[in-house]
């Protein structure tokens, strides 16, 4: 990741900044506004470094172990290790976004089974793990905005909580 500037930031202000921020990807409404949104505002290897991170989270939560997901994910077991105590010791976010992406990808696996199969000259196969893929990120979405809306308005009911 970039280096942080070493000029300090008032912690109000900076407050201000992330809600900014977490405000931002609330108004993205589908990948086609999240796409371009995300390469202006990171750098390519960031992205790739958070794609990885979130990667490492799934295939922990599922259960695999370290020399897979390194071999797999192509990072090293310190990576693996760091992510694993975020999971384990951290705010419980990065938990919560794994299990329901993990959920919802359960949910769009099933769906496939149960459809028709596929067989013969053409495999679309690929086909049909794009659309679940599409949309797992959909409903993930969906289930985010209605977090978001509710906390929105119990803050707004609690004058305390600013």
């Amino acid at each position: 990741m970039a280096k942080l500037s070493p000029r300090k930031v008032e912690s109000k202000f900076m407050r201000y900044y992330i809600d900014n921020l977490v405000n931002a990807f609330n108004l993205c409404l589908d990948r086609k506004e999240l796409g371009p949104f995300l390469k202006d505002i990171l750098t390519d290897m960031e992205i790739r470094m958070l794609s990885k991170r979130l990667q490492i989270a799934l295939m922990l939560y599922q259960g695999y172990d370290y020399q897979i997901i390194t071999a797999n994910v192509k990072v090293t077991n310190q990576t693996v290790a760091r992510v694993s105590k975020i999971l384990d010791y951290g705010e419980g976010g990065l938990y919560k976004m794994v299990k329901a992406i993990h959920e919802i990808d359960e949910k769009m696996r099933k769906r496939l089974e149960k459809g028709p199969k596929l067989s013969g000259q053409y495999n679309l196969a690929p086909l049909g793990a794009k659309y679940a893929l599409e949309l797992s990120a959909r409903e993930l979405l969906k289930v985010k905005r209605k977090h978001e809306v509710k906390k929105n308005v119990a803050r707004r009911k609690d004058p305390k909580s600013k």
